[in-house]
């Protein structure tokens, strides 16, 4: 999953997080790098069944980390481009991963890059990509909460009640809590308001 981060959200992200006057007040301690709202769009119940399941199919984490090392040391500026989905990745070498995966990327990496020995060796440690992806999914919820509060508490500060509620099987979609707020003055919503 990619967040997008353009110029445009770049200038409006103080209006995105945080948004209440509370989170607001905690100063540079409430930023969140890109890296963590990234990660928060993640759901680890999926990952860990991937884990369990086929543990091999998790090797494209160690594919993204290697082909995103080799943009950013020839584009310094491509940090978080946005790379093609590749199906069936783990059946593949590095190499032809990375060429579907650049399809739609707008500068050329060499193919002295792409088919480097090193990053066969690099490779071999796809597993400990796996464990570090892994404990950075650990706190995905958390700061999935945090975002989700702040946005509850956003509510709160301009007088409408609201609350947050889990409404799916988090296997079933990753974001599964839903922030509900009352309207004032409607009868539906003093009907659910008695229920919470």
């Amino acid at each position: 999953m990619k967040l997008n981060e353009s110029r445009y959200e770049e200038a409006n992200l103080k209006q995105a997080y945080p948004m209440s006057d509370h989170v607001r007040a905690m100063g540079s301690k409430s930023t969140l790098s890109y890296q963590a709202r990234e990660v928060a769009c993640h759901a680890i119940e999926v990952y860990a069944k991937k884990l369990k399941e086929e543990p091999t199919s998790l090797k494209i984490h160690c594919y993204r980390a290697l082909l995103e090392r080799l943009i950013v040391n020839r584009y310094g500026d491509q940090r978080h481009c946005g790379l093609g989905c590749v199906k069936h990745a783990s059946s593949m070498t590095f190499a032809q991963y990375a060429r579907k995966a650049l399809q739609k990327f707008p500068f050329p990496l060499p193919d002295e890059d792409v088919d480097a020995p090193e990053l066969e060796l690099a490779m071999n440690e796809w597993q400990r990509v796996v464990i570090f992806y892994s404990l950075r999914l650990l706190l995905a919820p958390v700061i999935e909460s945090l975002v989700l509060i702040d946005r509850m508490l956003y509510l709160w500060d301009r007088y409408i009640p609201s609350c947050l509620l889990p409404l799916f099987d988090p296997c079933l979609s990753p974001r599964n809590l839903v922030l509900l707020a009352f309207k004032e003055r409607s009868h539906s919503s003093e009907k659910l308001r008695e229920k919470f």
